[in-house]
């Protein structure tokens, strides 16, 4: 059930941080109590927002002299802490209750669709006195009906006005725009008929009544807007259609072009001819692009041909994705790529976003059988490679030294090599359609010329793209490590995209002199390898400036440490693990690792933290350092991954196949180490490791890792 909405307090006013007092005082009520008991809500780059009554803000000004209608909101000191936003049908009045307490001031604030709702509160409203309004000697001069011009001689000499006054400019508007999408014709009461055209509209504008799709609100656009504009008048906003039950008419990609300028309309609306072939209920998504950069999918499901019952919609959306504040808190890139697959019976869809050539679709024509054999045999050539020996018998992988063989180094890209060309030919060539071969060429051709930043966003298919090698015949007898997509690009899966809500992301870790760390740990690999892997480890991270490390050797541990909701910023993983497929010893929730004390399966973890408040606080980054720890199967998303990500882990760095412990304990140091210092995006720095250990010591195995996150995320020092 939806948060009740008749919970929540409508009693607020949206602002942007960039309004000035002034301009929000005049939209106040004029009745003091009621002013003052009025929230002021507005959003954050982080994605979380600002809910502050402005009795708050007069106390501040009370305080502090300097404090004028001129000072701007996200200029104000002493603001309580920012809180969370929720989308109304995440979760049921239980679950928003303890999220509410969990907020400062106890305040949370409510979407619909990213539009702010209202505030689920739990403080009561305010019958004392109010006290002297600071403010009140700002006021603006009195407005009368009176012709007279000449102000009245009272005797006294006129005062000047200070040098310091600001000029009597107005302050910046809130920008209320979002991004509406509609079905002319279609309506509660007039539903879709099958076999004829409707025009599926979206612009960028003032919110319509009639709009069964609604992108941003409370200031939120304006927001995302001046960011990727950077610094030019206009940003793009491109809608992508994928029809599914519907017949597209005409193109699936069309540009909203959009002033920066507050409150301006777009300069078009962009319009999609559908039509149903079927009566029920039909499926269409639309994924937003803000200048080329992923940042929501709307999924409609249109009712057509019925008529319908009493408070049916005739639409229903659900939008999954980042809300535009946290699509405002990433990174602009001019050389991203987005890759989008989704499931298309019996086949998939892949879309691609970028890299100059604007948007292309290919329907890829594969069994999801047939991709698992193929992730599977890929796996294998990795796993085989783990094992090589030497001519005297040697693990060759297995070695304290983690310098290989030039020789043996090339024979593993060799090897790897194939597999990566075998992955891409059943991909893009394994099948009859002209669409997918163009796609592979266009995605070689890209691979080749440029440095690319590759978001994967994925429904039940996941692919290692970072062994996907796109060199010619000749390079396969000489293959060289930049020609596998893992050493040359940023690849991220971007798990926000399988949630079914908007997700309110900051990428950025904000910490103090020290990042917390917790180390979960099996001390028994000390004593199986005769080695002080794991205690090296522990004397490495604790000699590291600014890290403070906590051990977690055993399951009872790991238990209270992900049921929280208080874990630290950056959790560690460094055990044996073992991942099972779907229909394989009782499939992914039977996947385990090993601790100090026991083994526990994700089944037991899941009954174990069940009745947790709350997920995880600080949304830790989480490096799952575990043998198959991230070996995912096509069939279904699931496994340790996923489950650390619905705890709230806002990312996942974890391992493809059987990882050889002494090389994944010495990369592991080199991360932290890197990580930990700040300011270190998680995808470049991955990319950046995995590239100098095939370069300087011949080593390949920085390939075993994937990253489950959006690679923007970095803590954030100074």
């Amino acid at each position: 059930m939806p948060i009740p909405e008749d919970e929540l307090t409508k009693d607020f006013v949206l602002a942007d941080a960039s309004e000035q007092l002034g301009a929000i005082r005049d939209r106040l009520p004029t009745n003091a109590a009621a002013r003052n008991n009025t929230y002021i809500v507005w959003p954050l780059a982080s994605g979380r927002y600002q809910a502050v009554y402005w009795k708050e803000i007069e106390a501040l000004g009370r305080a502090n002299a300097q404090i004028t209608l001129a000072n701007t909101l996200g200029s104000l000191p002493g603001l309580p802490g920012p809180v969370e936003a929720v989308e109304q049908s995440s979760m049921g009045l239980s679950a928003a209750r303890d999220r509410r307490d969990a907020q400062p001031g106890k305040r949370l604030v409510v979407l619909r669709n990213g539009s702010v709702l209202g505030l689920f509160t739990r403080e009561m409203r305010s019958a004392e006195d109010p006290q002297t309004d600071p403010f009140a000697t700002h006021a603006k001069p009195q407005r009368t009906l009176s012709d007279n011009t000449t102000p009245r001689n009272t005797g006294a000499e006129p005062m000047p006005a200070p040098e310091s006054m600001p000029p009597d400019s107005a302050p910046p508007p809130v920008d209320t725009r979002v991004v509406n999408g509609w079905l002319p014709g279609v309506s509660k009461q007039t539903p879709m008929q099958v076999d004829i055209p409707y025009e599926l509209k979206f612009n960028v504008d003032q919110p319509r009544d009639d709009a069964v799709v609604q992108a941003g609100g409370g200031g939120a656009f304006g927001v995302a807007a001046k960011k990727y504009a950077a610094g030019k008048a206009t940003v793009t906003v491109m809608v992508v259609i994928e029809p599914g039950d519907f017949t597209l008419y005409g193109v699936e990609a069309q540009e909203i072009i959009v002033p920066v300028e507050a409150n301006i309309p777009a300069k078009n609306t962009v319009t999609f001819t559908i039509e149903a072939s079927k009566t029920g209920k039909n499926t269409l998504k639309a994924t937003l692009y803000i200048n080329s950069n992923l940042f929501q999918q709307i999924e409609m499901i249109v009712n057509v041909g019925e008529q319908l019952p009493p408070g049916t919609p005739a639409v229903d959306t659900t939008v999954s994705g980042l809300t535009l504040p946290s699509a405002a808190a990433l990174r602009p890139r001019a050389d991203t790529i987005n890759v989008v697959i989704m499931r298309k019976d019996p086949g998939y869809t892949i879309l691609v976003n970028g890299g100059g050539g604007g948007v292309t679709r290919a329907y890829l024509d594969m069994s999801t059988e047939a991709v698992a054999d193929w992730v599977g045999n890929a796996r294998k050539a990795l796993f085989d490679i783990v094992h090589m020996q030497d001519a005297q018998g040697n693990l060759v992988y297995q070695n304290l030294d983690t310098i290989i063989p030039p020789k043996l180094g090339k024979a593993s890209m060799q090897k790897l090599a194939e597999a990566g060309a075998l992955l891409y030919y059943n991909l893009f060539e394994n099948n009859n359609r002209d669409d997918a071969r163009a796609m592979g060429k266009l995605l070689t051709e890209l691979s080749r010329t440029r440095q690319l930043h590759i978001q994967i966003v994925a429904e039940r298919f996941f692919f290692p793209w970072s062994f996907l090698f796109d060199g010619d015949d000749a390079a396969l007898e000489t293959p060289s490590y930049d020609q596998f997509w893992g050493f040359k690009h940023v690849i991220e899966y971007l798990p926000e995209f399988t949630a079914g809500t908007l997700v309110n992301f900051d990428p950025n870790i904000a910490v103090g002199e020290t990042v917390d760390m917790a180390f979960v740990c099996n001390n028994e690999i000390d004593v199986q390898f005769g080695e002080p892997v794991v205690q090296g480890q522990r004397d490495y991270f604790h000699n590291l400036p600014g890290l403070k490390v906590v051990d977690y050797p055993t399951v009872p541990e790991l238990i209270q440490l992900l049921r929280g909701p208080d874990s630290p910023p950056l959790i560690y993983f460094y055990c044996h693990a073992i991942s099972k497929q779907a229909g394989e010893d009782g499939g992914a929730d039977y996947s385990r690792i090993s601790l100090s004390d026991a083994k526990v399966t994700i089944a037991e973890m899941k009954l174990k933290t069940r009745a947790a408040v709350e997920r995880l606080r600080q949304a830790p980054v989480v490096f799952l350092n575990a043998c198959e720890s991230a070996e995912l199967s096509p069939f279904l998303y699931d496994g340790w991954v996923p489950f650390l990500l619905s705890r709230g882990a806002r990312g996942v760095l974890g391992t493809e196949v059987e990882t050889p412990a002494f090389f994944a304990a010495e990369f592991a140091k080199e991360f932290v180490r890197r990580f930990a210092a700040g300011n270190q995006p998680l995808g470049e720095l991955l990319r950046d490791l995995r590239v100098e250990y095939a370069r300087d010591k011949h080593n390949i195995m920085g390939l075993l890792y994937a990253l489950y996150s959006n690679g923007d995320v970095m803590i954030a020092r100074g």
